[in-house]
């Protein structure tokens, strides 16, 4: 057919539409969620999906089927999903074997219809009836082989048939629908110009709040040690990712950098503490991340700065 194989066809025209396509994600089972919304808008529907692998050796592919007329817009929806790699998409006329297998259907049902009319003669001999129901038999058999080629062939006219096959990042959707991750920590505080006669390093606990936005609160409490008043930190900071390393969404080795500010009192002293930190999300998933990071902190209070180094570990899950 002339002009864009994509195009609704005309009303004379009876068109198998088919096609494939090579997309190139950032975020495989996202871009498969989103193929499947506009599959799903088109009026269409999805007969085959695969995935498989992780991180950057994911691949995926998606068989769908579209009414023809809807063919154009989605494919140029596609390039919101992912990078169009190769395309190709093909539209054959079978309008001359689509009225063919009809007016061949309404041969064989009036064939069939005279056999039955001949067989209710009530002077055939044996002979003859048999060889009426053999005929009738072979004609129901033609005609059932031809119905069902007939409704295939209905069936790949009023759907569009299309090879999706995409390839690229397994990274996981980890903050889509989570209004903040609760967590826990191990913490580790050393301090460089720690009191006189106070020790230098602190163990106790946190809990983090982290929200989507990337910002984080975090309680660290240090409990009494050797004769020693609690040393407590709430800060709240931000972190950030490098779109390099997959902009924190890939499951395993996210690093991130960090800022806080808040309130310290630590050696029975008040003081404003300003920090940075540096820190890899070991494992992410759904509902779990694992993390490690180190913090440098500087306390400051009515005698000056000392600065701190903190070491920790923790989980964190999605509320």
């Amino acid at each position: 057919s002339p002009g864009d194989p994509s195009a609704a066809p005309r009303a004379d025209e009876m068109l198998v539409v088919t096609g494939a396509v090579t997309l190139a994600v950032d975020d495989g089972p996202a871009a498969l969620a989103a193929l499947r919304a506009a599959v799903e808008a088109a009026g269409g529907r999805v007969v085959h999906e695969q995935d498989a692998g992780r991180d950057h050796d994911w691949y995926g592919t998606m068989r769908v089927r579209l009414p023809p007329g809807e063919v154009a817009a989605f494919v140029a929806g596609l390039g919101a999903v992912g990078t169009i790699e190769s395309k190709t998409i093909e539209a054959t006329d079978v309008s001359r074997e689509f009225f063919d297998q009809e007016l061949a259907i309404k041969n064989l049902r009036v064939t069939l219809d005279r056999l039955t009319a001949l067989l209710a003669n009530p002077g055939l001999t044996t002979a003859n009836v048999l060889e009426i129901e053999r005929e009738m038999t072979r004609v129901r058999g033609e005609l059932e082989r031809l119905e069902g080629e007939h409704r295939y062939l209905a069936d790949r006219v009023a759907f569009a048939t299309f090879e999706l096959s995409l390839h690229g990042s397994g990274i996981a959707s980890v903050d889509a629908r989570a209004r903040v991750h609760v967590g826990g920590r191990a913490t580790a505080l050393y301090l460089l110009d720690p009191t006189e006669g106070a020790d230098a390093l602190r163990l106790g606990g946190a809990v983090t709040l982290r929200f989507p936005t990337g910002q984080r609160m975090e309680l660290v409490v240090m409990p009494r040690q050797d004769g020693q008043s609690r040393a407590v930190l709430a800060t709240t900071g931000g972190t950030t990712y490098s779109d390099y390393f997959g902009d924190g969404r890939r499951r395993w080795g996210n690093p991130y950098l960090g800022g806080q500010l808040g309130y310290g009192y630590v050696d029975g002293g008040h003081a404003f503490v300003v920090g940075a930190a540096a820190g890899v999300e070991v494992y992410k998933a759904e509902r779990l991340t694992v993390d490690v990071a180190a913090r440098v902190h500087a306390l400051i209070d009515d005698d000056g700065a000392r600065a701190a180094l903190e070491a920790s570990a923790g989980l964190s899950i999605p509320f």
